[in-house]
């Protein structure tokens, strides 16, 4: 893949849900901000000696919304009861590493 491009689709979700923040704080509805992805310096295959340029827009999709507001409510959930996070990071499974050290610790 190329490397320009290896952080599309984070750089997409980080810029909609600036775009929905924005939105509220400034009050102008979000069908009028338009959030866009500038890859520039980019090279052909063939080095033809120009360098070009590409804009993508990052347009949220209502899954990654949906994503996104259940990551933060359960972030919110967390601060106001941070043994919840404890309870779950407990029950978590898997074989990486720093988990299984942290449960230990635990």
């Amino acid at each position: 893949m190329n490397s320009a491009r290896d952080y599309e689709t984070e750089h997409k979700r980080q810029l909609a849900v600036y775009k929905k923040l924005y939105s509220k704080l400034h009050d102008v509805p979000e069908s009028r901000i338009k959030a866009v992805i500038a890859y520039v310096g980019l090279s052909r295959k063939i080095n033809t000696g120009t360098l070009g340029y590409e804009l993508v827009e990052a347009k949220a999709s209502p899954r990654l919304e949906k994503t996104f507001f259940e990551r933060m409510n359960r972030l919110i959930e967390y601060k106001n009861d941070p043994s919840k996070f404890v309870e779950e990071l407990k029950a978590a499974r898997g074989d990486d590493m720093l988990l299984t050290m942290i449960k230990q610790e635990l």
